[in-house]
């Protein structure tokens, strides 16, 4: 089984350590992860990796800059991001 949220904070750790070549290999399996047939799987991306990821960059925008992930997302996950942003009120920086 996976782990979403572990992949969160795993991701966390990798935005702040800035390579390139991992935040690509992370932004490919969350857009994977987000266009999965399944709704059960999509809803885990969206709310248990994405929501958890984005609140985590928010909280900390210095040590994490959501904006070193970004330029690496696809387009359902940056569509995601916005809707998460959409519903929570928040700005997430390069979404």
């Amino acid at each position: 089984m996976f782990d979403l949220a572990a992949f969160g904070t795993y991701a966390a750790d990798a935005i702040e350590r800035n390579e390139a070549a991992e935040l690509a290999a992370i932004a490919e399996a969350a857009e994977r992860l987000v266009d999965w047939p399944s709704d059960h799987v999509r809803t885990a991306a969206v709310y248990g990796f994405l929501e958890g990821l984005t609140n985590h960059c928010l909280g900390e925008p210095e040590r994490c800059p959501f904006q070193r992930l970004v330029r690496y997302l696809g387009p359902a996950a940056i569509a995601a991001c916005r809707e998460l942003d959409d519903h929570w009120g928040t700005q997430t920086p390069g979404v």
